[in-house]
């Protein structure tokens, strides 16, 4: 009976956490969802920490993750072969927040409980790119990206900057202080991560007005015949060039996968690009290898930068050779390969522009380093296809106005069905396609007119990933009581 009420509010606190990544009016959850942890850990042994910890971290993965299951029924058309690797992935997932339970408990032994912040930090930072396994998803902090102004702080150290703030809170309340302590440093540390991010929301960089057409082509690219897909993308393209060419547009953004040519070094068949709109969009570029790659033409010449971020299972497939098992998923038959020459940007006349390709959005350096090239405006391309109809869109959502936060860049994200959004640098989505629809979308972004980018950006993560191992490493008097 005793473990059955310690573990009933831990269990509680992960499916708040999920609520809140999944239901708008929800978010705020997020503020209380580790607190049952931090309660359950006063006085427990190594193994009670680890148990409490990965319960936490297993229902939490079981709610996060499910579209795997729905994604995966899909591809092989059956329900036990869909379950298998979602629990998989909430099992592997559940690994981190055992072990952010067991470092939390030393960091309080060693007195160090002002550590516990960026121990979470740390432990996010390792899911999001840890090599192979890579995935910084259902961060704490992405509920939030609801309320641009309550997030700003992402532009002193992204994401994992503002996740801090939340644990804090959490630990706050789930702390052994008495009660009235308790809330009174819970309400403070509240205020002060508003209060800052509400003067940087105050702050509005130099910038000009840029017109960007945002094409939705409707045409599913997952699940239809690949001829006919794309026979009815040339179609959505020509029209969507007509729109942006009545709507004088100065930049035209086409999502990826738009194009199956081998660019560049070849105009594109089956649509034509008006040379005086500068056009970026989606192509696979190459046989062997074969790249996934951003293509832009500025009516003088193509250019292309490939994807560095590959998406584990569906652009490759890694023990394809020795595990023949996988035959089973219908996976795909032939790798991509990841881009060679690292994060690029793409020089159209006198913009540069930083591509993200899908995947890639979900990654802050990605987005910092196109930050740091130059660029004026972040152009998201994607294929959201196979996800529609589960949990996993609203994480792409989520970080593209992340990253706008994070670089003080705008973002025009084009999906073939969605979600198409145009997002000002506060984070602020100022317009959105519907789904499932040809679209041709234009807006008026404001784009700076100087760089943006935050040479201290990425010092947060760095040092959260130090600070949290030493804080755990070096002994010293304290008791967890």
């Amino acid at each position: 009976m005793r473990r059955v009420l310690i573990a009933l509010p831990i269990a509680v606190g992960a499916v708040a956490y999920v609520a809140a990544d999944n239901v708008e009016f929800l978010a705020p959850l997020v503020f209380l969802s580790l607190a049952p942890l931090f309660a359950s850990l006063t006085g427990t042994s190594v193994r009670g920490a680890w148990r409490r910890g990965y319960l936490f971290g297993l229902v939490f993965g079981l709610g996060e993750l499910f579209w795997i299951a729905q994604l995966a029924q899909k591809w092989v058309h059956s329900l036990v072969l869909g379950i298998i690797p979602w629990l998989i992935a909430s099992v592997l997932m559940a690994i981190y927040f055992g072990v952010f339970a067991l470092m939390t408990r030393a960091a309080v032994l060693r007195g160090r409980w002002w550590a516990i912040p960026l121990i979470w930090s740390g432990i996010e930072i390792l899911r999001s790119y840890i090599p192979l396994l890579a995935f910084p998803w259902g961060l704490l902090a992405s509920p939030l990206w609801h309320f641009p102004w309550l997030i700003q702080g992402a532009r002193l150290g992204t994401i994992y900057l503002v996740s801090a703030w939340i644990c804090a809170v959490n630990w706050s309340l789930g702390s052994p202080a008495a009660t009235g302590r308790r809330l009174g440093l819970a309400g403070s540390v509240l205020a002060a991560g508003v209060c800052v991010s509400l003067v940087l929301y105050s702050v509005n960089p130099v910038t000009k007005p840029l017109r960007v057409t945002i094409g939705q082509t409707g045409v599913d690219m997952a699940f239809s015949n690949q001829a006919t897909a794309q026979s009815r993308t040339n179609a959505a393209v020509q029209s969507i060039v007509k729109s942006a060419e009545r709507d004088r547009s100065e930049l035209l953004v086409l999502p990826e996968g738009t194009s199956s040519e081998k660019l560049p070094g070849a105009p594109v068949v089956g649509f034509t690009l008006d040379p005086d709109i500068p056009t970026v969009l989606g192509a696979q570029r190459g046989r062997s290898p074969a790249y996934q790659s951003a293509v832009g033409y500025d009516g003088r010449r193509w250019q292309s930068v490939d994807k560095t971020r590959l998406v584990i299972f569906g652009e490759f497939v890694p023990g394809r050779d020795f595990l023949p098992f996988l035959s089973a998923f219908n996976l795909p038959s032939g790798d991509l390969t990841a881009g060679e020459h690292g994060t690029q940007a793409l020089h159209l006349r006198n913009l540069t522009v930083g591509p993200v390709i899908c995947f890639e959005e979900v990654f802050p350096d990605i987005a910092f380093r196109q930050a740091a090239n130059g660029s004026r405006i972040l152009t998201i391309l994607s294929i959201d296809d196979w996800f529609l109809g589960t949990s996993a869109p609203i994480q792409f959502t989520s970080a593209a106005v992340w990253r706008s936060i994070e670089t003080g860049l705008p973002v025009a994200r084009a999906a073939s069905l969605g979600e198409s959004i145009a997002v000002n640098a506060h984070g602020q989505i100022i317009a959105q396609a519907p789904l499932r629809c040809l679209d041709a979308m234009t807006v008026e972004l404001p784009v700076p007119v100087a760089p943006t980018f935050p040479f201290w950006l990425p010092v947060f993560p760095l040092a959260a990933l130090i600070i949290s191992v030493c804080a755990v490493s070096f002994k010293r008097g304290g008791t967890l009581a």
